[in-house]
């Protein structure tokens, strides 16, 4: 993040500061896409995207049907707004972004990934989805999608495409822009308090996107797991670093399953009895078990964190 201070906001937040930069990227679209002066200024819509702090007005107190609440300012949801408009076209739809990445045209996708993350480590879920609610009130058909769903969906085209591996994976930017994506959910769902500390919820829509997006994640890691049964043993120290990171990565998952405890925690408990029954059928059949206890053990792990 970028913390310039209150006294640049007249000039760093206003509106006219940015237009050009919107029109630039425009004319950058197609092969031109990968040209320098596209990635540079990409690299400057992630900067805009950093900022952060005293530069944005304070949020002011609202009481709405008793209940007294923190509403960002106006200035900020524009300012965010702003930012989703020139980023969100560059990682939707999903599946193609994805596809003229892996065609080694990585670096739009990496720089939506890095620009989303700095803005829902920024700002809070509210004033995502406030500025989200004004993009898509005034975009064009084809980007209808608000920014939760399409964190939803690029997630989890990311996982699908092995980006839940930095061993496995295809590319190394896969599990690279996986994470930061996993550090968007947490940004957003990380608990926030409203006026005098009370608790705020987040949107509807975050929850049921960050539940669907926990169930892929679940099922791309158990993926991941049973191919790892097969993998020689790293040395000590790689295994002892792997260890930190796995555990760095659920931490982040397990704020995705707490999301919705309910649903997610049932998805963990029916998969933990059912991986139980395969382990017990394998034994029976004497067959080769490890997959299944890979998979028994990262669910068990991963049920600690989430609890």
């Amino acid at each position: 993040q970028v913390y310039p201070g209150a006294q640049w906001a007249d000039l760093l937040l206003a509106l006219n500061t940015i237009n050009w930069l919107g029109a630039l990227l425009q004319t950058l679209q197609g092969p031109a896409a990968a040209s320098e002066l596209a990635k540079a200024a990409r690299q400057l819509v992630v900067a805009f995207c950093c900022l952060a702090g005293d530069i944005f007005p304070k949020p002011t107190a609202s009481a709405t049907a008793g209940t007294v609440t923190c509403v960002a300012a106006p200035v900020t949801v524009s300012h965010v707004a702003q930012m989703l408009r020139l980023v969100l076209p560059w990682c939707q739809p999903a599946q193609q972004v994805l596809l003229q990445a892996l065609a080694n045209d990585e670096g739009q996708l990496v720089d939506a990934c890095r620009a989303l993350s700095a803005l829902c480590s920024g700002h809070k879920v509210g004033v995502l989805e406030a500025a989200s609610q004004a993009v898509v009130s005034s975009a064009p058909p084809c980007y209808n999608l608000g920014v939760f769903q399409i964190l939803q969906e690029l997630t989890k085209a990311l996982l699908a495409a092995g980006g839940v591996s930095a061993t496995s994976g295809p590319e190394p930017w896969l599990p690279e822009c996986t994470e930061m994506l996993l550090e968007c959910w947490s940004g957003l769902l990380a608990p926030q308090c409203g006026y005098a500390m009370t608790a705020v919820p987040p949107p509807a829509q975050a929850v049921e996107c960050a539940t669907c997006t926990a169930a892929a994640v679940v099922e791309a890691a158990l993926a991941d797991a049973a191919s790892g049964a097969h993998e020689e043993a790293e040395a000590d120290e790689d295994a002892a670093a792997g260890s930190l990171h796995q555990e760095e990565w659920m931490a982040r998952v397990a704020v995705l399953l707490r999301a919705d405890s309910v649903t997610s925690f049932n998805q963990l408990s029916t998969l933990l009895a059912s991986k139980q029954q395969a382990l017990a059928a394998a034994a029976a059949a004497a067959a080769d078990p490890n997959e299944v206890l890979e998979q028994l053990c990262w669910l068990a792990r991963m049920a600690a964190h989430a609890l």
